[in-house]
């Protein structure tokens, strides 16, 4: 099961990536070409601020899911450190289950601040203002599912707190002490 949902996570979270550089690049040449409009023609673009704040919503609700996709959040790992490895394993876990409560309490909010925003439309674009509501809901439908995958991830794969590099590095060593000791001679070849 889980592999089945690191591969969908894995193909949204290349989804994302790419859209968020795309919307990246529009942004820098919308900032590029207000500045020159401003400063070198001396009239301003009326539109360019409002569609870049609407743009970086966009962005950032993305790029939290790109995170999350790569298991980076933000944490304060004074504490984790310090408490004994049971601990830190059920506190993983229990955060896990927090991150994704709050990622389907947001999808909700989001859906609902797209249905209130209604018909009304931004200043000088014109745009719904749902256009730019609709980035909570979609971008933490993609966090919901790198979640669940997280989530599932905590409790089958990574059952002793190990992630997936750690165990390969461990069974790397043993292997490699394993072939040592297979190429040492034995004991009576050396008395001889």
């Amino acid at each position: 099961m889980f592999e089945i949902l690191d591969k969908i996570a894995k193909k949204m979270s290349r989804i994302a990536l790419v859209f968020i550089t795309v919307l990246g690049m529009v942004m820098l040449f919308i900032t590029i070409l207000a500045v020159f409009c401003r400063y070198i023609l001396g009239n301003s673009l009326k539109w360019g601020e409002e569609l870049l704040k609407i743009m970086l919503v966009w962005f950032g609700l993305f790029s939290v899911g790109v995170i999350a996709y790569q298991r980076q959040h933000v944490g304060v790992t004074i504490f984790k450190e310090h408490m004994p490895k049971k601990v830190q394993l059920v506190f993983e876990k229990l955060s896990q289950i927090l991150i994704l409560v709050a990622s389907v309490a947001m999808f909700i909010i989001g859906l609902m601040l797209v249905q209130k925003s209604g018909r009304q439309l931004t200043p000088a674009l014109r745009l719904p203002y749902a256009v730019g509501y609709w980035a909570i809901p979609i971008s933490y439908l993609f966090m919901i599912v790198y979640e669940i995958r997280n989530t599932v991830y905590e409790f089958t794969v990574n059952l002793d707190g190990r992630d997936a590099d750690e165990k390969k590095r461990l069974e790397q060593a043993e292997a490699a002490k394993m072939t040592v000791a297979k190429t040492e001679d034995p004991p009576e070849s050396r008395e001889e």
